[in-house]
């Protein structure tokens, strides 16, 4: 069990929560009520009622985690929303939110729910992350309701983790193995024909309605924007619905045939002809702009998106009035003609997944636009040493993931550039998990691709040795570093960037490996290149003077070191700011080599900077706040500060521990200097 459940929850009869209008006082600690936002329900819940009435007992009998499942478009959203808009007051606290893919990304990317709960910083590692976040979930007293829509089976790793004291409703097409379950169906006649006629007031033929809405399953999604279409289309009467219905290929009179559906492995290919049927009347009353914007919005990911984030995707500048008004206008029309979700409270829209699919029927994904989209991203998510906007970058991930899910083929450069750039956001992120398997499918389909020897070849072997240094594969990752400098070399000259940068990764590695006289000569080789072609003030310099100064501190020599990180720490400063990433990296260095020179206190001062530094950016349980602690365990014997010492040695340990397993060499570096530790402490003991 990991060590942020063995942290105390909260004693919920001491604390005694109360109720103050929308906040719950614990003791002094206030907290909302409504930790996320809650979508309001936009239609009424119509044939649903019974559902209604189960999912509520079930709820309140379970005390454990209920699964809704059913079919794509059958209505599971609408009733969720329709329980938490109903029953609201009935909890203490309520969190909504919308998964459409990744469970972990999902839940850490909600910055509503993060501030809510008071974290302000996350590791960047998805299974701590998740654990942190429940945790504070389940520390909160009293009965409340966590609704998770659209989970898939990347929940199962997370299920023991699930609040306990709280109602926890699930939505999903999948049956996810959960005790208790509601499978929805599809209405019954009597039901969909009152749901059609909530949207539809031209005319009431039952019998003709009856036909229609048969020939379609009762499909909850598919009456509903049958009728909403017919109503906006001022079809006043149904027979002529039927008809046009009968003329796109529908066969009215006929049962759809829907006799397998209960199968665990449901498909929404099932339902798509008629959804096709309905939204075939509509498509004549899209302009040109309309159907551009639904194809590109079709590639978002199927979850309600703020209207700047989209912008700022599609690169539409609030400045530019005339361009703006025609989005903000565009995006309008498309709700009111159903193929939009609007959520007004944070001026977000959404399109449904059902509805994606559909669009993407009607107007295929344009390979050029999409090529256009992989391009934009690639730039929204990349980051280098000089970036000042490093964790703001974490907020594309998910699109970036979504977007490499819709390409039909990975081996296209656009692609493999995303893949890359994506892969070197993770590692800063701390998932090098992830970041491994996209470098890995990246050199891949390069290899596939281009002649041998390709420049990009090269700079996919370079980021990819990059990230297995990080995993401590430090072997397999030299040979793909050497591989991309002969490349390198190759193609570019001696003089070139791309050369200095792959000789300072590979330098790291020969570093690591121990053979610190391989990674001092090309540490020497790139400094000098990059003097010459950045000047002495560069990020890029004082990147390899730290790298240097390291190789020589390995080597004894710690004048040479402190002299080149100083030189370093002095140029980041100035270039970022005290509260830079980067800036923690250099102060850490440093902070090493004073202790080797015997200068212990300029060390710790050094050290609690940088300590401080990389838990504002990166929060409690990333590899780099690691690293900080294990550096400052020796600092803190040496003061003979016993408990900070033995803190932070627990720290670091639990981090690699979550990180990497107990297999990684990092772990193993933490074990011993656990054990050096209180070896010291029982020296200290003795005398």
């Amino acid at each position: 069990m990991s060590d942020i459940h063995n942290q105390s929850p909260v004693d919920k009869q001491i604390n005694n929560p109360i109720i103050q209008g929308n906040l719950v006082l614990y003791g002094d600690r206030k907290v909302k009520r409504w930790l996320t936002g809650l979508p309001e329900l936009q239609d009424p819940l119509i044939g649903r009622e019974q559902e209604l009435a189960e999912l509520k007992r079930l709820l309140h009998e379970s005390k454990s985690v209920v699964l809704m499942n059913g079919m794509g478009g059958i209505g599971k959203t609408t009733l969720a929303l329709a329980y938490a808009n109903l029953h609201k007051n009935d909890y203490l606290h309520i969190a909504w939110l919308e998964v459409a893919g990744d469970f972990a990304t999902a839940l850490a990317g909600n910055a509503v729910l993060l501030q809510n709960l008071d974290i302000t910083k996350l590791s960047g590692s998805p299974a701590s992350d998740v654990q942190l976040i429940l945790n504070a979930l389940a520390n909160l007293g009293g009965t409340s309701l966590l609704i998770l829509d659209d989970t898939n089976e990347q929940i199962t790793p997370y299920k023991q983790y699930l609040p306990k004291d709280w109602h926890v409703l699930l939505t999903s097409r999948q049956e996810l193995g959960f005790r208790h379950t509601l499978h929805l169906d599809f209405l019954s006649e009597d039901s969909a024909r009152a749901l059609f006629y909530t949207h539809y007031e031209w005319e009431r033929d039952d019998a003709t309605v009856n036909a229609i809405l048969q020939a379609v399953g009762n499909h909850t999604l598919t009456v509903e924007l049958l009728a909403k279409t017919a109503q906006r289309r001022r079809i006043k009467r149904v027979a002529e619905l039927r008809d046009t219905l009968q003329a796109r290929g529908l066969e009215i009179g006929r049962l759809a045939d829907f006799g397998t559906l209960h199968s665990r492995e449901q498909k929404i290919e099932r339902i798509f002809p008629y959804l096709c049927a309905v939204f075939e009347l509509n498509d004549k009353h899209l302009n040109d702009t309309e159907r551009g914007w639904l194809r590109r919005l079709a590639m978002l990911p199927p979850s309600f998106i703020k209207l700047e984030e989209i912008a700022t995707f599609f690169e539409i500048k609030e400045e530019n009035t005339e361009a703006w008004d025609n989005y903000t206008a565009t995006l309008a029309s498309l709700h009111e003609k159903g193929w939009l979700l609007y959520d007004a409270k944070d001026d977000a829209y959404k399109m449904h997944q059902i509805i994606q699919e559909v669009a993407r029927h009607y107007m295929p994904i344009v390979v050029v636009e999409l090529n256009t989209l992989l391009k934009i991203m690639k730039d929204l998510v990349y980051v280098d040493t000089s970036t000042k906007d490093l964790v703001e970058r974490f907020v594309w991930i998910p699109y970036a993931e979504h977007l490499l899910r819709l390409v039909p083929d990975e081996k296209q450069e656009a692609v493999m550039e995303l893949q890359r750039k994506l892969g070197w956001l993770y590692q800063f992120q701390g998932n090098y998990t992830r970041a491994k398997q996209l470098l890995e499918t990246a050199v891949r389909s390069s290899e596939a691709v281009f002649e041998p020897n390709h420049y990009k070849i090269g700079s996919y072997k370079n980021t990819l040795g990059w990230i297995l240094n990080l995993t401590g594969e430090y072997q397999t990752a030299a040979n793909y570093l050497e591989q991309a400098l002969a490349i390198f070399i190759q193609h570019k000259g001696e003089a070139d960037e791309s050369v200095a940068t792959a000789q300072s990764n590979l330098a790291n590695v020969y570093s690591d490996l121990g053979e610190y006289e391989r990674a001092r000569d090309l540490l020497e080789k790139a400094l000098a290149s990059d003097l010459k072609n950045f000047g002495e003030f560069h990020p890029k310099v004082a990147l390899r003077q730290s790298n240097l100064a390291l190789v020589y501190s390995d080597l004894g020599e710690y004048e040479r070191a402190r002299d080149l990180l100083e030189k370093a720490l002095a140029s980041n400063l100035n270039n970022f700011g005290e509260n830079h990433p980067q800036v923690a990296l250099y102060q850490s260095n440093l902070a090493s080599v004073y202790k080797n020179l015997g200068e212990y206190e300029r060390a710790r001062d050094l050290l609690e900077k940088a300590l401080e530094n990389a838990l504002k950016n990166f929060g409690e349980f990333h590899p780099n706040v690691a690293t900080r602690y294990n550096n400052l365990i020796a600092i803190y014997a040496h003061f003979k500060e016993w408990d900070k010492a033995q803190e932070a040695s627990t720290k670091s340990l639990n981090i690699w521990l979550k990180t990497f397993g107990a297999a990684h060499p990092y772990t193993k570096i933490a074990e011993e200097k656990r054990a050096w530790l209180q070896e010291q402490q029982g020296e200290q003991s003795e005398r």
